[in-house]
């Protein structure tokens, strides 16, 4: 069904950028997949660390403590949140008090969330609706799931039209994409807070420059053209750019480091050690699973 409205839009006024177009599919008030999305896990179409236990959300609690003390009545600001299976550990593991909101977008999301969240004190906001305030933005795989453009290797801008009734892409050759919402999406958002500090956790890297855009569905990677609205569309996140980004807004940026050396430097390896029930803990520590493909960005400004 999406696809049929996708090919009205470029009847009506042709082919449209690629970032439309992945906005549409992830999007679009009636059929983007995150507006349907009610699962995320072994069930749905990708895993995210806080459903492989709470070891992820513990180790985070434990670096936060320390911000949050420097702050006055600090809140967190969760963006995307995913199930509330991250908020939920998250307020469990955390001794400082403090206000949490969700920024969200997705309705089937906000339910689930709600659902798992009750009994917690948490807000949820469609666009950020405070200010002058101290506190943390926490971001977990959030900035992957915004809209990129795509170019060719001569730098050409790439857009989507249909042939034979078929959804293509213009262009030949190699591609790579660049997102250039960060300064847009984040603007708002850190602009809100006087004082304070974000920590990104996303699949991604320094200076991309080669195509990474994929689209799952039931953890099977598919074209990104063949069922639209029904799989998830995502790029990794060129850390340079966004760190460009935060830049812009007044922010400094403390580090760039691997998930895994990040999260071992927060003690989440067991006094024991790794067991054969720890898995979820080598998952994300390990370079050859999440350690070294997903990436932790913390800045401030203090």
């Amino acid at each position: 069904m999406l696809a049929q409205k996708i090919k009205a839009l470029i009847t009506e006024k042709g082919p449209i950028p690629f970032s439309a177009y992945m906005e549409l599919c992830l999007f679009d008030s009636e059929y983007g997949y995150y507006t349907k999305l009610t699962d995320i896990g072994k069930r749905g179409d990708f895993i995210t660390a806080p459903e492989c236990g709470p070891y992820f959300a513990k180790a985070i609690a434990g670096f936060l403590e320390n911000k949050l003390a420097q702050l006055e009545n600090p809140v967190i600001l969760e963006l995307g949140g995913g199930t509330g299976q991250f908020a939920q550990d998250l307020l469990s593991f955390l001794q400082t008090k403090v206000q949490y909101f969700i920024l969200e977008k997705s309705p089937s999301l906000r339910k689930i969330q709600k659902d798992k969240l009750t009994g917690h004190d948490v807000t949820w906001l469609e666009e950020v609706n405070f200010a002058n305030v101290e506190g943390v933005v926490l971001a977990n795989e959030f900035f992957d799931a915004l809209p990129v453009e795509r170019f060719t290797e001569e730098g050409q801008q790439c857009f989507v039209t249909f042939q034979d009734n078929q959804l293509v892409e213009t262009g030949t050759g190699q591609y790579f994409e660049k997102c250039l919402l960060f300064k847009e999406v984040l603007r708002p958002i850190l602009q809100a807070f006087k004082r304070g500090f974000a920590l990104v956790v996303d699949y991604g890297d320094e200076r991309i420059e080669r195509s990474t855009l994929t689209a799952y569905q039931q953890h099977q990677i598919v074209s990104v053209f063949d069922s639209p609205g029904e799989c998830d569309i995502t790029a990794h996140v060129d850390f340079t750019d966004l760190a460009e980004a935060f830049l812009a807004c007044g922010w400094n940026i403390d580090f760039l480091k691997a998930q895994g050396q990040f999260l071992l430097e927060q003690d989440i390896l067991p006094e024991s050690g790794l067991s054969a029930e720890n898995y979820a803990i080598k998952r994300l520590i390990d370079p050859r699973l999440m350690g070294q493909l997903f990436k932790v960005m913390g800045a401030a400004k203090i």
